[in-house]
C-alpha cells in the first residue's frame, strides 16, 4: 500500500508539474489578416525563438536569442531553400552583425566575419567555395595563425601570420603592414594608436614572423590588425587620360589562446 502511494504521488506531481507550464503563441497579423509574426511563450516569458513572414506567409527570417546581447538570426530567400544565418549583437538597441555568417546561394556556400568596432560592423573576413567544396582563393580574404591553440608561459615563441588575399592593383604600389599589440582593445577602437608589441618580421608579401614571450597565465586573446594599401589606374576611355585610385584596408585579427 506504501509503494502505491508513492507512485500515486509522484504521478500527482509529474501532473502538476506539467498543468503549470503554460505554452502558448503570439501571433500579429498584417492588415490584411495574413501572419507577420510568431513569437513563442512558457509561462508568459518569452522564449528565444521568433518567426517572422512576408505577405506572401513565405517564413523570411529566424531569431534565436542567446542573451540579452546576443541572438542567432537566419534569413531566407523567397524559394526557402537559400539562406544566411550568423551571430548579432545587440547595443543600445541596434542589433550589428557579428562573427562568423554562413550564406548558402545556388547550392554554393561562403562565409563571411563581420567585426564590430565601435557602433560600426565591418567585414573582415571572407571565405568563398567552388563546387567541389574547395577554398576559391580567387575570391577568399582571410588570414592564418600557426601557433598552437595552448602554449606555454615565459616560453619564447616563433609563429607566422599570413594573409591569404589577392594582391591587388598594381604589383609595384601594393603594400601591407602587420600589427600587434597587447593595448587593443576589444572593441579596436585604440587599434591605431596602439604601441606595437610584438617583434614582427615581414618575409614576403603577405606573410609574416613574430616572435614573442608570453608573460600571463591563463586564457589570453592576441589582437591586431593587417594594413593594406594599393593603387589602381583606370583609363578614363579619353586620349592620355588615366585616373590613379587609391584604395586603403584593415583586417582586424583576434586569436584566443591558453597559456599554461
Amino acid at each position: 500500500m506504501k509503494s502505491k502511494l508513492i507512485i500515486i504521488t509522484l504521478g500527482f506531481l509529474l501532473f502538476a508539474v506539467f498543468s503549470c507550464t503554460k505554452k502558448n503563441i503570439r501571433i500579429e497579423k498584417y492588415p490584411s489578416g495574413k501572419i507577420h509574426y510568431k513569437k513563442y511563450f512558457t509561462n508568459d516569458k518569452q522564449d528565444s525563438l521568433e518567426e517572422y513572414f512576408e505577405n506572401s506567409q513565405r517564413l523570411k527570417m529566424k531569431i534565436t536569442k542567446i542573451s540579452k546581447d546576443s541572438q542567432y538570426i537566419v534569413h531566407f530567400d523567397e524559394t526557402g531553400k537559400d539562406r544566411i544565418e550568423g551571430w548579432a549583437l545587440i547595443k543600445r538597441g541596434k542589433t550589428y552583425r557579428n562573427g562568423w555568417w554562413k550564406q548558402f546561394l545556388n547550392g554554393e556556400k561562403s562565409k563571411i566575419e563581420y567585426v564590430t568596432v565601435g557602433d560600426t560592423t565591418r567585414t573582415n573576413q571572407l571565405y568563398f567555395y567552388d563546387s567541389d567544396g574547395n577554398i576559391d582563393f580567387k575570391f577568399s580574404h582571410f588570414y592564418k595563425f600557426d601557433l598552437p591553440d595552448t602554449i606555454e608561459f615565459n616560453k619564447p615563441y616563433k609563429f607566422h601570420i599570413e594573409l591569404k588575399s589577392p594582391i591587388q592593383g598594381a604589383k609595384e604600389s601594393y603594400v601591407t603592414v602587420l600589427k600587434l599589440s597587447d593595448e587593443i582593445t576589444p572593441d579596436y577602437l585604440n587599434f591605431w594608436k596602439s604601441k606595437s608589441t610584438y617583434d614582427v618580421k615581414e618575409l614576403s608579401t603577405n606573410l609574416w614572423e613574430i616572435s614573442h614571450t608570453f608573460r600571463y597565465k591563463g586564457n589570453f586573446t592576441i589582437r591586431g590588425f593587417i594594413y593594406r594599401a594599393w593603387l589602381e589606374f583606370k583609363d578614363e576611355g579619353e586620349k592620355d587620360s588615366i585616373t590613379e585610385i587609391d584604395y586603403r584596408d584593415i583586417t582586424y585579427i583576434k586569436k584566443h589562446i591558453y597559456i599554461k
